[in-house]
C-alpha cells in the first residue's frame, strides 16, 4: 500500500532494510498501472507536449471513510495519504525531481472534538470522527530541478455530488492534456490542434471491480516476482512523491 510509512525517517529505514534483502517490494501507487495515465505518459514520451513544464491537480471531494485516516500519527496526514498519488503523476510526466515546496492549508470544517463523517463509501455513515488533526484543505506549489512548476488543490469537505479529480499537464510547445475523474482524457493545443478525447481502454486495468490500475498492479507484481525486475511503482520513485507531501505538511 501507500504511503510507505507516515514519517520520512521510517520511510528511509524501511528502504534501507528492504534493499538489504532480495525481496521484491511494490508500492500501491495505482495510477502507475492505469491505462489512462500510461496513455498520457506515452504521449509525453512521444514528444506531444515538447517538455512538460507545468502540471496541476484539483481534487475536491468528500472526506475519509474511517477514524484512523484523521490521525496524523497513523496516516501521515491528508496530503501524504491522499496526494502521494498525484505528486507521483507530476514527477512521472515532468521527468524531474522536486527541489522546493510551498503550501498553505488547515481545517475549515473537519475539526473539533467530534465531527460526523462525510464519505460516500464509509462503512458507517453515522460515525463521528474524534479529534481530527489533519488538514481538510490545502494548496501546494512545487518547483522541479528542470524549472517545471506544479500546483495541487485539495478540499476534503465537499458534499455529494462532487467535483472530483482533475490532473492536467502543459508543454512548452503549447499542447496540453487533462484527465477528469479517471474516466476521460482530452488533449489538444499547439501541434496537437483541436482539443479532442484521447481513446483509452478504461476497463482492462481494473475490470470494474477496483480503482483504475488495480488489476494490472497485481498482475505486474506477480511478473516481477518471476523476473526479479524492479516494479514500476518501486520504493525509490515512490519516496519522491512522499517527500513532496511531507514537505507540504511541514510548510503548512
Amino acid at each position: 500500500e501507500k504511503p510507505i510509512a507516515p514519517t520520512l525517517k521510517e520511510v528511509d529505514l524501511f528502504i534501507e532494510k528492504a534493499f538489504s534483502t532480495d525481496r521484491i517490494i511494490q508500492i500501491g501507487l495505482v495510477y502507475r498501472y492505469s491505462n489512462l495515465y500510461r496513455t498520457m505518459a506515452s504521449m509525453v514520451e512521444r514528444g506531444d507536449f515538447g517538455d512538460v513544464t507545468m502540471a496541476y491537480c484539483k481534487e475536491y471531494r468528500d472526506n475519509f471513510p474511517t477514524q484512523w485516516f484523521f490521525e496524523t500519527k497513523k496516516s501521515g496526514g491528508a496530503i501524504l495519504d491522499k496526494d502521494c498519488h498525484h505528486f507521483d503523476v507530476f514527477g512521472w510526466m515532468i521527468k524531474s525531481r522536486a527541489v522546493k515546496v510551498y503550501a498553505m492549508g488547515g481545517q475549515h470544517v473537519v475539526k473539533g472534538k467530534k465531527v460526523k463523517i462525510n464519505c460516500s463509501y464509509a462503512p458507517d455513515q453515522n460515525y463521528m470522527i474524534k479529534n481530527p488533526d489533519i488538514v481538510d484543505h490545502a494548496f501546494v506549489l512545487v518547483e522541479y530541478e528542470n524549472n517545471a512548476r506544479a500546483n495541487l488543490g485539495l478540499c476534503m469537505y465537499e458534499v455529494m455530488p462532487l467535483e472530483g479529480l482533475e490532473i492536467g499537464i502543459m508543454g512548452n510547445n503549447g499542447a496540453h492534456a487533462l484527465a477528469k475523474k479517471d474516466v476521460i482524457l482530452t488533449a489538444g493545443g499547439g501541434p496537437l490542434g483541436e482539443i479532442r478525447e484521447v481513446p483509452v481502454d478504461y476497463y482492462t486495468d481494473n475490470y470494474g471491480i477496483g480503482h483504475i490500475g488495480a488489476d494490472t498492479q497485481h498482475v505486474e507484481f506477480l511478473q516481477c516476482l518471476e523476473t526479479r525486475e524492479l516494479p514500476y511503482a518501486n520504493l525509490l520513485n515512490s519516496r519522491e512523491s512522499m517527500v513532496i507531501c511531507m514537505a507540504a505538511e511541514k510548510s503548512i
